[in-house]
């Protein structure tokens, strides 16, 4: 879906300043969000959490493991929430799959997920502020491709980037 997205509004995606994909949500996602290349946008989402009184473990952390994949690089900033706790193991085994069905999801689960980043995303909204993040160039995101040394990784994943 996203990537049909991206590749049908390149156009808008300038309009984009932050996309944040909540598709994996589980116990411990409700206490860290891996923010992908955006270390003021990381700064942001931290001090907002501090300003809320709100434990919550903040990290830049290159992740390409779901629908923010096709935004990013693209150069559109986003985040996802993050199993910190374990990284071996950061999704239930049944996580996309045919077995992932909205009644195998406790809602014990979702509550916290929804109480943290319900407040989180209010709080973006009602900043007067514009989120401190602007779209990279397409130099910017080769460059950081390199820096994570994830070429290879993402023509395997079925990523149309090239090497350089």
């Amino acid at each position: 879906g996203s990537r049909t997205y991206v590749e049908k509004h390149k156009e808008q995606l300038d309009r984009i300043r932050f996309v944040f994909n909540m598709d994996g949500l589980f116990p411990s996602t409700a206490k860290a969000i891996a923010v992908i290349w955006a270390p003021r946008m990381r700064d942001y989402i931290d001090q907002s959490f501090r300003r809320m009184q709100c434990q919550m473990d903040v990290r830049n952390m290159f992740c390409m493991s779901s629908d923010y994949l096709p935004f990013i690089l693209e150069g559109v900033a986003a985040a996802r929430p993050a199993d910190c706790e374990d990284p071996n193991c950061p999704y239930p085994d049944i996580s996309h799959t045919a077995l992932d069905t909205s009644d195998r999801v406790s809602s014990e689960w979702i509550t916290p997920n929804v109480m943290n980043y319900a407040r989180m995303l209010a709080s973006m909204l009602r900043d007067p502020q514009p989120l401190p993040t602007e779209r990279k160039t397409s130099e910017q995101v080769q460059a950081l491709i390199a820096q994570e040394d994830a070429a290879e990784a993402l023509i395997e994943y079925g990523c149309n980037i090239e090497l350089q």
